[in-house]
């Protein structure tokens, strides 16, 4: 329930765009991973909670930007750790406190000593993270050493990409985000993949090919100007159809008829210079503040309706008579102090005023894991995740140690904070 865009995946709840998962919660943009939790941009992970653009780790919590690492928490860049707790920049390594080597005995008395069960233990040891994080270096871009021929950010085994944001297994791709798992020979996409290729302009689209000016499109091939279809070929200008063929406007043709008339409508849409460009925002799916736009292109109400966009507010409440209602600030510190009576309890968010509940999986993962309750409304969480992450756009810089220009994706009040190498000079000194 309460998923979208989540193909091929079990007991997912308030999950956004992924696929191959399993009981994974609260979660966006995830993919081949099992019993996950408040997590974003990662692959093939198990038993992790708030991990972002990682993969292939298990039971970890609180990783950023990390690959192969077990049983750790507090990670930040690191490649193949076991054992660590707020680390920055490492490789191969176990047993590892804020960086430094500890014996086995001593790294287990200390995650003794540490109860992050505990809201308040939890945000000091977030705190002390954060300002460890500026004492150390960050790499300018976050993509793999052997792609070929790519620029932009957190791009993984791809070849001949340009200006490509987090993106998999792409190929020949240009001005895209958020693409993955064989995409290719493609440009302007957003949330694309698996297995699409020769699209332009589209929008939420898997296993198709030749998709223009078109938003969430499955199986679809040769289509344009479409929304919602399913298993269709030949098709313009369509909303919701499944498995149907040379269709214009939901209406059926034939073949002939079809190519006919298309051209025709071509014709007049490149004369009022309409062919060519996605739908405009004034017809957008979504309200402009329900969209990833307002995170990456933040705009105030009246500069939407200035615009003759669409806009949402939310004024209905749901209705919590019947149940206890308990705010966030004075839930128990402890997950240890909370008992199954939570279920039947609303939490009223501390910064939205929002109420939201826990369900029984959710309560099982927070005491599996220690981890306190949330008092932040879902939805405000998902937003923050997404605002803490780089922006799909690139900067000049200067590299701190060698002094050469490169690009960055770290915003600019950031490049004030932290030393930001090139590459070269990361892999030199860190790899």
């Amino acid at each position: 329930p309460y998923t979208i865009s989540v193909i091929y995946s079990k007991n997912c709840y308030f999950t956004a765009i992924g696929g191959y998962l399993e009981n994974v919660h609260y979660s966006y943009w995830f993919g081949e991973s099992k019993d996950c939790m408040d997590s974003m941009s990662s692959i093939k992970c198990e038993n992790c909670y708030n991990v972002e653009i990682s993969g292939n780790s298990y039971n970890c919590k609180f990783l950023h930007k990390c690959d192969n690492c077990i049983n750790s928490t507090f990670l930040y860049h690191c490649d193949d750790c076991q054992n660590c707790f707020g680390c920055v920049n490492l490789r191969h390594k176990k047993y590892c406190f804020f960086n430094k080597q500890l014996t086995k005995n001593e790294y287990e008395v200390k995650m003794q000593e540490i109860n992050l069960g505990n809201q308040n233990v939890l945000s000091e040891y977030k705190n002390k993270f954060a300002d460890f994080l500026k004492n150390n270096v960050l790499k300018n871009i976050f993509s793999d050493p052997k792609n070929v021929n790519c620029f932009g950010d957190d791009i993984w085994q791809a070849k001949n990409c340009y200006l490509v944001f987090r993106a998999s297994s792409a190929e020949n791709i240009r001005y895209s985000t958020d693409v993955a798992w064989n995409v290719k020979d493609s440009a302007d996409l957003y949330v694309v993949g698996p297995n699409v290729q020769l699209s332009y302009e589209a929008i939420k689209i898997v296993e198709s090919s030749n998709v223009k000016f078109s938003y969430f499109i499955r199986d679809g091939l040769e289509l344009e100007y479409c929304l919602e279809c399913h298993n269709c070929q030949n098709c313009f200008g369509c909303v919701g159809l499944r498995n149907k063929k040379f269709h214009i406007f939901n209406k059926p043709y034939l073949e002939i008829e079809y190519w006919q008339i298309v051209d025709k409508i071509k014709t007049l849409m490149l004369e009022t210079g309409e062919y060519g460009e996605f739908f405009p925002l004034s017809i957008a799916y979504a309200p402009y503040n329900n969209t990833y736009a307002m995170v990456e292109f933040p705009l105030f109400k009246e500069e939407v309706l200035k615009n003759n966009w669409q806009w949402y507010d939310d004024e209905s409440n749901p209705d919590i008579s019947g149940f206890e209602i308990i705010n966030g600030e004075n839930l128990p510190k402890d997950i240890k102090d909370i008992g199954d009576d939570i279920l039947n309890k609303v939490i009223i968010c501390e910064k939205t005023k929002k109420p939201f509940k826990i369900i029984k999986s959710e309560l099982d993962f927070y005491r599996k894991h220690n981890l306190p309750l949330p008092t932040i409304h879902p939805n405000q969480r998902m937003i923050e995740r997404l605002l803490s992450r780089n922006p799909a756009r690139l900067y000049k810089i200067i590299c701190a140690k060698c002094g050469k220009e490169t690009h960055t994706s770290h915003l600019p009040e950031k490049q004030k904070e932290y030393q930001i190498y090139c590459e070269n000079c990361y892999r030199n000194d860190f790899i």
